[in-house]
């Protein structure tokens, strides 16, 4: 697929994930900028626009919920996904992802992953409609090669 208007914002403070996300989605047509940190992610938001934000929740500094939250707050109608490997146990843990919209578990599957990614940056949301989420995905294993884009990632 080719999805060159739509620009995605990958933030995890692991590089292995951070270029592998970057590279799947790449593969899968998308803009993609990356950025290891909250912090460094907000700079990069306040410079421009992105039709998805892809975070992880455990980081240092600033958890992914609370950069969704940052992110929400100059920009209610952002859609943000969240990875994490606490995907069964987050939903419950204070309503810690008020801000998140979809909730990705991991490991995951690439064609899961790519599927998720495109069904969200597909649905342009009218303004005023609220956003459905946070969607839980099973955790399945880990599959990184695809015949668009027939790279395997090894750790």
């Amino acid at each position: 697929m080719d999805h060159p208007a739509q620009r995605i914002l990958v933030v995890d403070d692991d590089p292995f994930i951070r270029d592998t996300v970057k590279a799947m989605l790449m593969c899968d047509g998308y803009t993609v900028k990356t950025a290891s940190s909250g912090g460094e992610a907000l700079a990069l938001f306040e410079k421009g626009k992105f039709d998805l934000v892809i975070t992880d929740f455990a980081m240092p500094e600033m958890k992914g919920d609370e950069l969704a939250t940052a992110i929400k707050t100059h920009a209610p109608d952002q859609r943000i996904v969240m990875m994490t490997a606490y995907a069964e146990i987050l939903p419950s843990a204070d309503n810690r992802l008020a801000d998140v919209d979809f909730v990705l578990g991991k490991p995951f599957h690439l064609n899961t992953f790519l599927d998720t990614v495109s069904r969200i940056v597909s649905d342009k949301k009218r303004p005023g409609e609220s956003v459905p989420g946070p969607i839980l995905y099973e955790n399945g294993g880990v599959s990184v090669q695809s015949p668009v884009c027939p790279v395997v990632v090894q750790k």
